[in-house]
């Protein structure tokens, strides 16, 4: 019972862990297109400036901005999520029975390309 605890300690520090590095990731990544934006724009012409709404020219920062760092705060939290249990599941089966994760392991790759009929 101990051991299940300290485990669950443990996923607990990993996860609030991997919370604020997915969320400093997102903010530096914002930070970075916005900038490029605003670099990019300053490169524009004054005539693009004058026939373009200010408005328009703001939500793309804001907006199109904010999708992408909502991609990305989703997305990659998830995908290093599900490669941890995948290394997790394979290293418990190999403690468990190394033999027969062995012959399992050479099939999953047919497994995992087979079409459904």
């Amino acid at each position: 019972m101990v051991g299940f605890f300290g485990i669950y300690i443990c996923r607990l520090g990993l996860s609030a862990f991997a919370g604020l590095v997915s969320f400093r990731t997102v903010q530096s990544l914002v930070f970075r297109i916005r900038l490029g934006i605003l670099e990019q724009m300053n490169r524009l012409s004054a005539d693009f400036h004058e026939t373009t709404p200010t408005g328009e020219k703001l939500y793309r920062m804001e907006q199109d901005v904010d999708q992408v760092a909502e991609l990305g705060s989703s997305l990659v939290p998830y995908a290093l999520q599900t490669t941890f249990n995948a290394v997790f599941v394979v290293v418990t089966m190999f403690v468990l029975d190394f033999k027969l994760t062995c012959m399992v392991s050479l099939w999953c790759p047919f497994s995992l390309c087979s079409e459904d009929i």
